[in-house]
């Protein structure tokens, strides 16, 4: 026999069941014994897999990691009781470090732009190679500041 996932959350002060009963190849998610979506049990990305469910008035996230089907209600998987961030972290750090990296080669860029320039000898150009190093330097505090940024879209 097929193992059925279940998970009973209120809303609007009614109870709700949704149940995902696992196929060959999708998951079925009914929503109070109603068929609510179908999901494909592998894509093109890989097994990780996110879907929106409607149950009563709140949208929901039926999620599939690691082979494993869940559901998130408010940022917060039922089944696991851990954060639904788990990949969006991953993205941050890189954001997060990639910015540090932009803007800490943009300082060093700039700290030696005005150390050749005051010397008398120029090994950049001009201002114009200051503003492009200037641009990289915002782009990457830009980069940081998304990274650093709490994600509100759960």
């Amino acid at each position: 026999m097929k193992k059925e996932y279940s998970w009973k959350l209120a809303v609007d002060g009614e109870t709700h069941v949704v149940r995902c009963v696992p196929f060959k190849t999708v998951f079925d998610v009914y929503v109070d014994d109603e068929l609510a979506i179908r999901v494909p049990r592998h894509n093109e990305e890989g097994t990780d897999m996110e879907e929106d469910v409607r149950v009563g008035s709140k949208v929901c996230r039926f999620v599939v990691y690691d082979g494993e089907p869940d559901l998130a209600v408010d940022g917060l998987l039922m089944g696991a009781e851990r954060e639904l961030r788990r990949r969006d972290l991953r993205y941050r750090l890189l954001m997060i470090f990639g910015g540090l990296a932009a803007a800490a080669m943009s300082a060093f860029a700039a700290f030696l732009w005005f150390v050749f320039e005051a010397a008398g000898q120029p090994i950049f150009g001009g201002y114009v190679t200051l503003t492009f190093i200037a641009i990289f330097g915002i782009s990457g505090l830009t980069l940081m500041f998304f990274g650093l940024k709490p994600n509100k879209r759960y």
